[in-house]
């Protein structure tokens, strides 16, 4: 876990809203392990992974470890210092749905 002037310092950097290029470093059965630059760890979740608007649940269609995915700091997470990245729209905003 990242120390107080660590966890600062990446919440600066990886601003809310920010568009990030991350590498990923592990598959989890709830989503994904990645890396920002300057080795700072973040989450995708699977519900937060999106691409294209489609939700991609099969861990075999997720980029393989190693690769680069592009995404958007959605949350920082004070309680256990970790960033958490989504891939594509938020989930509320899905193709289709009714949410008035």
């Amino acid at each position: 876990m990242m120390n107080d002037a660590e966890w600062a310092a990446a919440k600066e950097h990886f601003p809310i809203g920010s568009v990030v290029e991350a590498v990923v470093a592990e598959h989890l059965p709830f989503g994904m392990i990645v890396t920002l630059p300057g080795e700072v760890p973040a989450l995708i979740d699977a519900i937060s992974y999106r691409p294209g608007g489609e939700d991609v649940f099969d861990h075999s269609k997720w980029p393989a470890v190693g690769e680069p995915v592009h995404g958007t700091v959605a949350d920082h997470r004070d309680r256990n210092r970790q960033i958490q990245v989504r891939v594509g729209p938020p989930v509320w905003e899905k193709t289709g749905s009714d949410r008035s």
